[in-house]
């Protein structure tokens, strides 16, 4: 893989503080597919990023899927009844450093799951 082809975690960042904000602009709460419709020509994409993906699905759009998670399991963001809303912690998630949110919603998922037990 070239570096041309990785998506750093601050490039991850980036596109989930899009993400947050988008939610607040459409009301805190939105169905991902809505959320994606808007978002996507708004962003600059690389073509990497545009790609889809072995599954089929378009990688910049499974990619924020994926950070969703753990968003979730740092109180970022509720996902429920198929909608994502934006919680308080994920406003004041917006006025982290660049980096930090994604990193915070990483170790909030990493804490999360060694608290789970052995499958």
């Amino acid at each position: 893989m070239s570096s041309a082809t990785v998506i750093t975690r601050e490039r991850v960042d980036e596109l989930m503080r899009s993400v947050f904000s988008e939610i607040r602009a459409m009301g805190g709460s939105v169905r991902p597919k809505e959320l994606f419709a808007r978002l996507g020509p708004r962003l600059k994409l690389t073509p990497h990023e545009r790609e889809a993906t072995s599954s089929g699905a378009v990688r910049w759009e499974t990619l924020i899927r994926w950070y969703t998670v753990d968003c979730s399991r740092a109180g970022y963001l509720e996902k429920s009844g198929g909608y994502w809303k934006l919680t308080p912690l994920g406003e004041q998630a917006l006025t982290l450093p660049p980096g930090e949110l994604v990193r915070t919603a990483k170790e909030s998922y990493r804490a999360w799951r060694s608290q789970q037990p052995a499958a």
